[in-house]
């Protein structure tokens, strides 16, 4: 091998690792882009985690108030029942005792 085909040899590898080069370098860019796309949608997901945590925590608040409300006033219809039967109770036996006096 002659100096000149050695010198065509060297720069033609020369040229063909510049070209590869140049494609990492661009699919370096095209990967660098992928990942601020995924960046920004990550962000995105985070942002919607939050907001869908807060709600969540709001509802289950809303609804531990509301069957706060719900035993309360079911407590409240068990006392009045309690005192009704006991006026039914009374009444059947003032009944029961007019029937036997008649």
């Amino acid at each position: 091998m002659t100096d000149e085909q050695f010198q065509e040899f060297v720069m033609t590898a020369l040229k063909d690792l510049k070209a590869g080069q140049d494609r990492v370098e661009s699919g370096l860019q095209s990967v660098k882009a992928t990942q601020t796309e995924f960046g920004s949608s990550l962000q995105g997901v985070k942002t919607s985690q939050i907001r869908m945590e807060n709600e969540l925590g709001q509802k289950v608040t809303a609804l531990f108030d509301a069957r706060e409300v719900q035993e309360e006033y079911n407590n409240r219809i068990f006392v009045t029942l309690e005192r009704l039967e006991a006026k039914i109770d009374v009444l059947q036996m003032e009944t029961a005792h007019i029937r036997r006096v008649k």
